[in-house]
C-alpha cells in the first residue's frame, strides 16, 4: 500500500512496526482533522501514564511530512505512526476519504437520545 509506505518513510521502519503493534492494539483514542485536512491531532496511549498528544501535517498533495508528539521521542514517532495507521485502516487511503464530524456536532452529540429523530427529520 503507497500510504503505508509513506508512514515508513516518515518514521522510519522500527517505529513503523511498533506503531503497527500499537494500532493493532487499539491504543490509538480519538482524533481529530483541522486546517482544511491538513492537520491531524489525536491522543495514543504509551508507556507513562498520561497518554500522548500526536500532531501530523500533511502537504498540498495530502501526504503526511512531519509528525509530533508528546513523548520523549518528540517526532515522527510509534505513537505518529499509529494515529496514521489507525485513521486510514478505518476509512481510506486519502484525507479528504475519512469521515469527518464537525466539533459543534461531536459536543452536541451526547444531547440527542439513542433512537430519537434529529432536528432535520422532524423539519426543525
Amino acid at each position: 500500500m503507497a500510504l503505508e509506505r509513506e508512514i515508513q518513510e516518515l518514521v522510519g521502519p522500527v517505529a513503523f512496526m511498533r506503531g503497527m503493534e500499537y494500532r493493532r492494539k487499539g491504543r490509538v483514542l480519538d482524533h481529530r482533522w483541522f486546517g482544511a485536512d491538513r492537520h491531524l491531532f489525536g491522543t495514543v496511549t504509551g508507556s507513562r501514564e498520561q497518554p500522548y498528544s500526536v500532531n501530523v501535517i500533511f502537504d498540498q498533495a495530502r501526504e503526511p511530512v512531519a509528525g509530533a508528539c508528546s513523548c520523549p521521542v518528540h517526532a515522527n514517532c510509534k505513537h505518529v505512526a499509529a494515529l496514521l495507521l489507525s485513521v486510514f485502516s478505518r476509512n481510506g487511503s486519502q484525507p479528504s476519504a475519512v469521515s469527518r464530524v464537525a466539533p459543534w456536532q461531536q459536543a452536541l452529540a451526547g444531547l440527542v437520545e439513542e433512537g430519537q429523530p434529529a432536528a432535520d427529520e422532524i423539519g426543525l
